[in-house]
């Protein structure tokens, strides 16, 4: 079977009763779609069309909220910020504690790629969902008291462990850099002290910690492509630079 469309997503969820592990009884509440003259000027806003899913979602609901989650907009006002990370990042989501859920969208197609949850404390970017229809479905799923919340799984499990370990990172020498065209040409335009990490797969929960090496931290993006350079420390000079300016 093919993988719904979000609009698709949300139609079937308005005909559920979502509950949480209590017993709570929820109900989905949709925001009004968005008329022709705001769809041109979403698309103006991003520099690009909107794709037909997304433009067939945005004309049936803007958005919607769910406890106990809260608010989902899909055509926020305002891009996130971070375009080292994120040239084109659509802010759909808060947990009202700094942190955002944020779509993916690649300059100048207009596709919207993979949902990522950004956390400022500790400052890691986190894959959330490959695609907008299943954050919605996540999101849905708090309300099925059955389900593994894969919401709580990244914003507490994965971004711990990042921020401990940063499994995804990846030494610009190693082997498998070079048997990947784009992996190995984005990793000899780094700095020695970058490290390379590859998001491609949309693994849930795969990511990186963008502040390790302070507020100043350098990131780099490869193209839209999910790959990025990481500046593991700072260099001597660098270090050095900052004690004296």
């Amino acid at each position: 079977m093919d993988q719904m469309t979000p609009k698709e997503v949300i139609e079937n969820g308005l005909k559920e009763s979502f509950k949480d592990a209590k017993g709570n009884v929820y109900r989905l509440h949709l925001k009004p779609g968005l008329p022709q003259t705001e769809l041109s000027e979403l698309e103006e806003r991003l520099a690009a069309p909107l794709p037909k899913d997304v433009r067939e979602l945005l004309a049936f609901t803007s958005g919607f909220s769910l406890q106990p989650f809260g608010e989902v907009d899909f055509s926020a006002e305002e891009m996130f910020g971070l375009e080292e990370i994120l040239p084109l990042g659509l802010t759909i989501a808060t947990d009202g504690s700094g942190n955002y859920w944020v779509v993916d969208i690649k300059k100048g197609t207009g596709e919207w790629g993979p949902v990522l949850f950004m956390s400022h404390d500790p400052p890691v970017a986190v894959i959330q969902a490959p695609d907008l229809a299943r954050f919605i479905e996540q999101v849905f799923d708090l309300g099925r008291h059955e389900h593994k919340s894969q919401l709580e799984f990244v914003s507490k499990t994965a971004t711990s462990r990042i921020w401990s370990d940063d499994p995804y990172l990846l030494d610009l020498g190693a082997s498998g850099i070079a048997s990947d065209p784009a992996l190995a040409e984005f990793s000899n335009q780094l700095p020695e002290t970058f490290r390379v990490v590859d998001l491609r797969a949309l693994e849930i929960g795969s990511g990186f910690a963008w502040g390790r090496a302070g507020a100043n931290s350098g990131i780099r993006r490869y193209g839209s492509e999910l790959l990025f350079g990481v500046e593991a420390q700072k260099s001597f000079f660098s270090r050095l630079l900052k004690r004296t300016s």
